[in-house]
């Protein structure tokens, strides 16, 4: 006998930095089979995008050092100062220029993208079995998953942000281990606190969105009445604005008062963090200094330090809040992998030649998935062809679910629905 069970394959919903990896593979190799231009191009920008202003902050420290020398009396300086200025403002239009091509493939993608997850989506829900939509596991994959398709062209393009950042931190820092190595390292061990904190905070906010799914539905159920000017007539008629809006002030407050006072115990943290970073980076720019006040380092060499550095922590910084925005949109892909994966509907392939001539329950319990309780118990009955029949019983009686039954919409848990013989199941 065919019965409903869940079938909905349970992942670890805690991306630690393997599962972390795998769904942004996952995610790059969705969006390049949807439009594989967008992704080359994302990459050569995320590229193009942490090094041409490394390589116009080096331009710009070789033209200081030359202009210093010009000005000092080097009769060579100038000329290559103003090489160095040419290349510099070519370095900066390339950068604009890109940009411009990089948004137009960035739009493009992104509708591709949206279209093509969204009618995937759509046309998977529209093809699941009938009790599906009854089941509170499916709607909760169902609610996660719409999630991950709305979001979908912001994840990639964050993706391609947080790229160019790390592309920037690797070529950074190894300029300063160049430079010199301890400088280097301090700079690298000033970002760690600031990782582990953001860490933390971005696994709470990923759980407690989980455990907040239906107060966060009812919330959405509320707001959704006052878009319906149907139904607002009614609303105002039995005076139940006030109420309302109360529910949806207390169902929003549930949400996102734990997120608040969980970062807000982390503020001294990211204050000593944020201060350990300014100071490796002020020792980086006396260092320098110290540097060239005794001749052992050109004065240009001061601009590109600074350079260098401001772009490690700026790049560090917009990293981790990449990160953290999206942290609860990679896990939902788990989800929308989970949605995607739940079995469609199987029609069945024989079709009625003449009209019924008997419609027959023996022994029918019904359940609903996930309920312990049986909807219907026991029912037996024969209907004929002509018969007039009513159905009569109290409001949750299971009026509804057994004309379900009978046209097959849903299976019986346990028994027998036949027409002429046939056995629905």
């Amino acid at each position: 006998m065919s019965s409903q069970t869940d079938g909905i394959k349970k992942e670890n919903s805690h991306l630690g930095l393997k599962e972390s990896v795998k769904v942004v593979a996952s995610v790059s190799f969705m969006v390049f089979k949807i439009y594989p231009t967008g992704v080359i191009m994302q990459v050569i920008s995320s590229t193009i995008s942490a090094t041409l202003p490394l390589m116009t902050a080096f331009f710009a420290g070789l033209t200081t050092t030359s202009l210093a020398e010009a000005y000092s009396g080097d009769e060579t300086a100038g000329s290559r100062a103003i090489l160095y200025i040419i290349i510099t403002v070519a370095l900066g239009l390339s950068v604009s220029v890109w940009g411009n091509i990089e948004q137009y493939v960035k739009q493009k993608m992104n509708h591709q993208v949206e279209i093509k997850l969204n009618d995937q989506m759509y046309n998977h829900f529209l093809n699941l079995d009938f009790w599906r939509y009854d089941d509170a596991n499916t709607a909760d994959v169902y609610e996660k998953a719409q999630r991950f398709t709305q979001f979908m062209p912001f994840i990639f393009s964050s993706l391609a942000s947080i790229l160019s950042a790390i592309i920037t931190v690797i070529l950074a820092v190894n300029a300063l281990f160049f430079i010199n190595w301890v400088l280097g390292l301090f700079v690298i061990l000033s970002f760690i606190p600031s990782i582990i904190i953001e860490y933390k905070i971005a696994t709470f906010n990923n759980n407690h969105w989980k455990k907040n799914i239906k107060n966060r539905r009812a919330k959405y159920m509320i707001e959704d009445l006052f878009t319906h000017p149907g139904a607002m007539g009614e609303i105002r008629a039995y005076g139940l604005i006030k109420h309302l809006l109360g529910l949806r002030k207390k169902h929003e407050s549930i949400e996102q008062q734990g997120a608040i006072e969980y970062r807000k115990k982390f503020l001294l943290q990211q204050t000593i963090s944020q201060i350990l970073q300014a100071s490796v980076e002020l020792a980086g720019l006396i260092w320098v200094a110290i540097q060239i006040i005794q001749r052992a380092q050109p004065i240009g060499q001061f601009i590109f330090i600074q350079q260098l550095l401001s772009a490690t922590m700026s790049s560090v910084r917009s990293a981790i809040i990449s990160i953290t925005s999206i942290s609860q949109d990679l896990t939902n892909m788990m989800e929308y992998n989970q949605f995607i994966n739940i079995p469609i509907r199987k029609e069945g392939n024989i079709k009625l030649v003449s009209d019924i001539e008997e419609v027959s329950l023996k022994n029918v319990y019904f359940k609903y998935p996930g309920s312990k309780k049986y909807t219907l118990k026991d029912i037996s009955m024969d209907i004929k062809a002509g018969e007039r029949i009513a159905i009569v019983g109290e409001n949750g009686a299971g009026k509804t679910t057994l004309l379900k039954l009978l046209i097959g919409l849903y299976y019986p848990s346990k028994g027998s629905i036949k027409i002429d013989g046939r056995d629905l199941s």
